[in-house]
């Protein structure tokens, strides 16, 4: 869709109109605005998209959530979108969007890291990891000085009280979320405006295929780090009852 409505503009088209009841759609017509317009810099450019179906129809102004969010905001906002939770990457259980925006205005440097994901890339970075870990820290704990996911997760059970539901995966399983944000976001949503796109191996990306499961599964951890885990002391975290697939 996206395609065709950069033919349009390299066309002559000026106003362009979308028809979707998808918001991953309405978030890269955002992401791209800004690109649009500057294939032809000397009109101005108007997207807007009919958003919903019957009486809940609308008609929002992608142009104008583009300019509000700025160029750098805007093209990072497809990799903001699939981590915080899309129809192939998970959300963060009992945070939603409006709390991980304000997440972003409180960490504004991880604008970096949702470009960078925004891309075709080769790996996450370790910048982007810290980055991301942070995000993710004051999503639950605004208040938290902690950098690293692990730590906070021990301090949120052990020093708050928080139930498991309410403490941030652990590393390793934020990683494999990464890179299941960077397949998404990047890979297939970042070559939108591309004909012919060339996409890698989801295996590559945090997902498992079988033959039982064609459509793949989410990585959650390898058996090597299971046994990890447990030389590390997480026996005993096991015992107090703490799920395995909430230490990885």
């Amino acid at each position: 869709m996206l395609l065709h409505a950069a033919d349009a503009v390299q066309q002559g088209d000026r106003k362009i109109l979308l028809r979707m009841v998808d918001t991953d759609v309405l978030v890269l017509a955002v992401a791209v605005f800004h690109h649009l317009s500057s294939m032809r810099p000397e009109e101005q450019l108007e997207v807007w998209v009919a958003f919903g179906t019957g009486i809940n129809l609308r008609y929002i102004p992608a142009h104008s959530i583009a300019c509000n969010l700025g160029p750098e905001r805007s093209k990072a906002l497809p990799a903001f979108h699939a981590f915080t939770g899309c129809d192939t990457v998970s959300c963060f259980a009992g945070w939603g969007k409006k709390t991980a925006m304000e997440a972003w205005k409180a960490c504004p440097e991880v604008t970096s890291a949702f470009l960078s994901l925004s891309c075709p890339l080769a790996q996450i970075t370790d910048r982007n990891m810290e980055l991301l870990q942070r995000f993710v820290i004051l999503m639950y704990d605004r208040t938290s000085n902690k950098t690293k996911v692990n730590h906070a997760r021990k301090a949120l059970f052990s020093k708050k009280g928080k139930s498991l539901d309410l403490i941030p995966p652990t590393l390793a399983a934020l990683y494999e979320h990464m890179k299941r944000t960077a397949l998404q976001a990047g890979h297939c949503w970042g070559q939108c405006l591309v004909v012919r796109p060339q996409l890698p191996s989801p295996e590559e990306w945090g997902w498992v295929l079988t033959a039982g499961s064609p459509s793949g599964q989410p990585f959650q951890m390898s058996q090597s780090l299971v046994e990890s885990l447990y030389d590390a002391g997480a026996t005993k975290d096991v015992k107090e009852g703490v799920p395995v697939s909430r230490l990885t």
